[in-house]
């Protein structure tokens, strides 16, 4: 093994130090975007079971002989509360009647469940979105 001579032990002592520097401030970076990676995983992933719950929810009142808006709304909860959303975390669920197009005759249940999401993000801070998925069920 070579040795260094001693009066080049400071510069690459000096190197080393730089490397470990420059480390630090792009490993912190990168631990930063994981987190945020992992911060839109669970967003979507949220925004996949309210889109869930609104059309199985829609499905269901297509095939149902006579819906009501109470009914479905009940409906509405409990397959949430199924994927583990409730009206506790903020989420809000609503069924409205309305006629599906001004020609026709049929009746359509409009379904909307509501959620707020929060990122917490060390750089951004505490940041909230509110999640929508809506669907028409036409029914009758």
């Amino acid at each position: 093994m070579r040795t260094v001579p001693s009066r080049l032990r400071p510069v690459r002592r000096g190197r080393r130090a730089a490397a470990t520097v420059e480390f630090a401030l792009i490993a912190l970076i990168f631990i930063q975007l994981i987190i945020a990676a992992l911060e839109v995983n669970n967003m979507m992933s949220r925004l996949s079971s309210i889109e869930w719950v609104t059309a199985t929810t829609s499905r269901s009142v297509m095939v149902s002989a006579s819906p009501t808006t109470a009914g479905v709304r009940t409906q509405l909860i409990n397959t949430a509360a199924s994927v583990g959303i409730t009206a506790a975390m903020g989420a809000t669920f609503n069924a409205t009647q309305a006629a599906c197009s001004a020609t026709s005759a049929t009746q359509c249940m409009i379904l909307t469940v509501t959620v707020p999401y929060r990122f917490n993000l060390a750089t951004f801070g505490l940041v909230q979105i509110t999640l929508r998925a809506r669907a028409r069920a036409p029914y009758g």
